[in-house]
């Protein structure tokens, strides 16, 4: 059996659509991303890391990271992007 045109039109379609939503999706979090590592920036800048007498920037956001839903990797990732930026 073969596929028809009008079905490969729409299986078309759907993919430049899903790929199309990825996309707007991936911009937003570009975005979003860069808005999470200026505010470490500014936490590294500041140091406001150390009032609560933690031992860096990378442990204090992994702290937060049950909250803040990041892993603890992603955590150091973002800390030490902040730092590089500075």
């Amino acid at each position: 059996m073969g596929t028809s045109v009008l079905e490969a039109t729409t299986s078309e379609v759907t993919t430049a659509r899903l790929q199309s939503s990825l996309a707007e999706v991936c911009g937003h979090l570009n975005v979003l991303h860069e808005s999470m590592v200026s505010i470490m920036v500014e936490a590294v800048a500041t140091r406001a890391w150390e009032l609560a007498g933690i031992a860096s920037p990378a442990v204090w956001l992994a702290g937060l990271a049950w909250q803040i839903g990041l892993s603890p990797e992603r955590a150091r990732q973002v800390a030490t992007m902040a730092r590089r930026k500075d």
